[in-house]
C-alpha cells in the first residue's frame, strides 16, 4: 500500500465511527465494508465542499436506485444560476491501485447526469425509489422532480 492510500485508509477509521449511528438508522447501513465506501464518499464530499458534518451526510444518497450517484449537493442561488455537485465513488479494501472503476459504475452516472440536465429524458421512477426505505429520505431530500423543474426553468432563461 502506498503512502497515499495508507494516509487516506487511516482517515476513513474515525468517520466511520462519527458517522455509524446515522448510517444505521437514516441509510439502513450496518455492514463495515459499506460503511467505510459510505466514510470515503462522506471524506471527499466534506473536503471538496467545505461542508461541515451534518450537511455533508444529507448529500449521500447510499443505496440501490440511486442512479449511481453516491451524493449530491446543490449549492444556493447566485444570480439565477447554481452548481450541482455529483460524486460517485468507489473504496476498494484492496489499495494497491491495480483495481479499475467498474464500467457499470460510470455509465450509471452518465444516466444519471443525462437525467438530470436532459429535459427529454425518460421520468425517473422516483415513487417506486421511495419505496425502498433505505432511500426514502435521499430521494425525497433530493427532491428530484422540484431539481429537473429547476433546471430546466433556469436552462431555459
Amino acid at each position: 500500500m502506498d503512502i497515499n492510500a495508507a494516509i487516506i485508509d487511516q482517515r476513513l477509521a474515525p468517520i466511520v465511527d462519527i458517522i455509524r449511528e446515522q448510517a444505521i438508522e437514516e441509510l439502513g447501513i450496518k455492514d463495515e465494508n459499506r460503511l467505510k465506501s459510505l466514510a470515503f464518499v462522506y471524506l471527499c464530499v466534506k473536503t471538496i465542499l467545505d461542508l461541515e458534518g451534518d450537511d455533508t451526510f444529507d448529500c449521500l444518497t447510499e443505496g440501490g436506485g440511486d442512479f449511481g450517484v453516491d451524493a449530491i449537493h446543490i449549492s444556493e442561488e447566485h444570480d439565477g444560476e447554481f452548481t450541482v455537485s455529483l460524486f460517485q465513488g468507489k473504496y476498494k479494501n484492496n489499495l494497491e491501485g491495480d483495481t479499475n472503476f467498474p464500467e457499470n459504475g460510470i455509465n450509471a452516472l452518465i444516466n444519471a447526469i443525462n437525467y438530470l440536465f436532459n429535459p427529454t429524458a425518460e421520468d425517473l421512477n422516483v415513487k417506486g425509489m421511495v419505496r425502498n426505505k433505505r432511500l426514502a429520505k435521499s430521494i425525497n431530500d433530493a427532491a428530484w422532480s422540484t431539481f429537473r423543474q429547476w433546471l430546466e426553468y433556469f436552462g431555459c432563461r
